[in-house]
């Protein structure tokens, strides 16, 4: 893992989908991401106009400016919680914004487990389901109203069997 300044960042998603759009975008949980990155100034609270000479390093080499840094809130759709976003780049050239899981998990003092088709971002202390997102192709994205959360259960329901060669494995449901 190659080390960078505190404001060089890089995405980790496809080339074709880096660069912006008209249509809005969803948040992507990202576990590559070494920044959280918005392409809105306007999603961030108190947006610090960006004077460095960093930038965020995209899947091709290629270096996409950085305009503003500042924080943001997410909401899940349930209400059940809010999650911190701070130090987040801005970069209207970028198409998809992305959270950065470790800090993501530092900051709000979760832990963001993956399954093929789904992922969960759970309270560290208790274990309580917060958040619970759906894959859309290649990329978990944060739910919103539109995309509607998977409802969190509050518990975790595994099958198991009893010949020697099974695997437990978790279940997961979505209404």
């Amino acid at each position: 893992s190659k080390s960078h300044s505190a404001t060089e960042a890089y995405a980790n998603f496809v080339n074709r989908q880096s660069y912006a759009s008209n249509s809005p975008s969803p948040w992507v949980v990202d576990s590559g991401a070494s920044h959280h990155i918005t392409n809105n100034s306007h999603s961030l609270q108190t947006p610090t106009e960006f004077s460095g000479t960093d930038a965020i390093i995209v899947g091709d080499g290629k270096r996409i400016p950085i305009t503003h840094i500042g924080h943001t809130t997410l909401t899940s759709p349930n209400l059940v919680a809010n999650f911190l976003l701070k130090n987040v780049l801005c970069s209207p050239s970028i198409k998809k914004k992305l959270i950065f899981v470790a800090q993501f998990c530092r900051q709000n003092i979760t832990s963001i487990d993956f399954f093929p088709y789904s992922f969960v971002v759970k309270d560290l202390s208790t274990g309580e389901c917060l958040l619970q997102g759906k894959s859309n192709g290649d990329l978990y994205e944060w739910p919103t109203d539109r995309t509607k959360s998977v409802t969190p259960h509050p518990q975790a329901y595994f099958v198991a069997s009893t010949t020697p060669a099974a695997h437990i494995a978790p279940v997961i449901t979505f209404e």
